[in-house]
């Protein structure tokens, strides 16, 4: 193994940063890894809606490398990085839950029609009244 191997430890802030767009996300459990991560930023955006089912939960280890043992010259894999949201809660095997979920083969329509029927052109989510 290398010699000087650190590992890295991140989190996402715990502070929210506007936003001025709606954005739907659509999440299930095929989004997992960096698409985790990004899903965990996204977090700290404001009028950003996660729809779907809870992603995979498998972004606690990152940066996965592969090393060979010196004696014996085997591969082997680990990770060198450490990934936590705000609440440093390990999400691992659980995923990220969705604020709607919708289980379904037709999501897509089932968003469109959702967003149509409420004119959520038009709302900000996670704000405050003074933050509109």
């Amino acid at each position: 193994m290398p010699k000087n191997l650190n590992w890295y430890t991140g989190y996402c802030t715990e502070n929210r940063f506007d936003n001025e767009p709606l954005v739907i996300v659509l999440i299930n459990n095929n989004v997992a890894s960096a698409g985790e991560e990004f899903v965990s930023y996204l977090r700290t955006l404001n009028n950003v809606l996660f729809i779907g089912t809870n992603t995979s939960g498998a972004v606690l280890i990152g940066s996965n490398n592969s090393w060979y043992l010196p004696n014996s010259n085997i591969a082997i894999n680990s990770g060198t990085n450490i990934n936590l949201p705000p609440t440093m809660e390990n999400v691992d095997g659980k995923g990220f839950y969705p604020d709607l979920w919708v289980n379904s083969e037709d999501i897509v329509d089932r968003v469109i029609n959702f967003i149509n029927k409420y004119d959520l052109s038009n709302i900000n989510i996670g704000c405050t009244d003074n933050e509109k």
